[in-house]
């Protein structure tokens, strides 16, 4: 399946926003917005983002691994706080209808920023300035990360019997693409009913996103919903740390071009230890040890 050009994070926004405004559960790097009308283009357009923090505070180059302790102090943008600050932009006129606009360096608004002159913009939110707001029919956002495209391999039964009937998928970051019943299962108006085989396995096609850094928002995540429970996986974390098996459910999920079945891999970790249990073997873990640890209080 080809890989799209760009991948649109504005399905992935918040709900009621007011109109003409696009915002986000956490700081996104905005490179582009698209925004088409329901008639004829304004004469004026522009764009605002919200601001306080970026980017003065750059949670890219902090230290998170090294120095986590003053990371969990970093300062980050939030909703209560920023202000819309004007954007500067290049508007390209597509169509009568339809416009593009894209960011200059960031330095022709902040001229202190010189030596950081991104053109994108770091922000929860957008707001499109036009005349009328409610003349928009739609608006498309995209980020730094470039847009890629993942096939997984899911078996089911994986340690024990999967006992969904039925399965549904969507997506945050992500877009399922295709659902492709390889044994046990066959494909009912976009859900996956699963029959009663000696194998149950299919395949999911996802459009997503390789996030251009730890913190840019742009991690896909993948939800499977089963009847009234659901559970979700993070593509970054299967890309960099392998396969998922969730053995309560007995999903076995991983890279469609990886040859490791589940049996194999069962095999692999079957003398490795679960991070509950590796960290119930340090004493400082143990409710006794944390107390019994503590400075007595004075009898004062």
């Amino acid at each position: 399946m080809k890989t799209p050009a760009c991948f649109d994070i504005a399905p992935s926004a918040l709900p009621n926003c007011e109109p003409g405004e696009v915002r986000f559960e956490e700081p996104r790097d905005i490179v582009k917005v698209i925004v088409a009308f329901k008639g004829k283009l304004p004469t004026r357009i522009g764009l605002s983002y919200l601001r306080k923090t970026w980017p003065q505070t750059r949670v890219d180059k902090a230290r998170d691994l090294q120095s986590p302790f003053a990371f969990g102090w970093i300062q980050i943008d939030d909703y209560f706080n920023g202000k819309w600050q004007k954007a500067k932009i290049a508007v390209d006129r597509e169509t009568d209808s339809r416009a593009a606009i894209t960011f200059r360096g960031l330095a022709s608004e902040l001229p202190d920023k010189e030596n950081y002159d991104v053109a994108f913009r770091r922000t929860l939110g957008i707001r499109l300035d036009v005349p009328d707001a409610a003349a928009i029919k739609s608006v498309s956002v995209f980020t730094a990360s470039a847009p890629v495209h993942t096939r997984l391999r899911v078996e089911l039964d994986a340690g024990r019997k999967t006992q969904a009937k039925t399965i549904r998928f969507d997506g945050y970051n992500a877009l399922v693409r295709k659902i492709t019943p390889v044994a046990g299962a066959k494909l009912n108006d976009g859900a996956l009913e699963l029959r009663n085989a000696a194998r149950r396995c299919f395949e999911l096609d996802i459009a997503h996103m390789n996030p251009a850094h730890r913190y840019s928002g742009d991690d896909g995540h993948v939800r499977f919903i089963t009847g009234n429970d659901s559970f979700t996986i993070s593509l970054s974390s299967l890309r960099q740390q392998g396969p998922v098996w969730f053995a309560e459910k007995g999903f076995y999920i991983t890279d469609a071009g990886d040859p490791t079945v589940f049996a194999a891999y069962r095999a692999a970790c079957s003398k490795k230890k679960t991070a509950a249990e590796m960290v119930k073997e340090r004493p400082e873990h143990t409710y006794a040890g944390a107390y019994l640890g503590q400075p007595r209080p004075r009898a004062v």
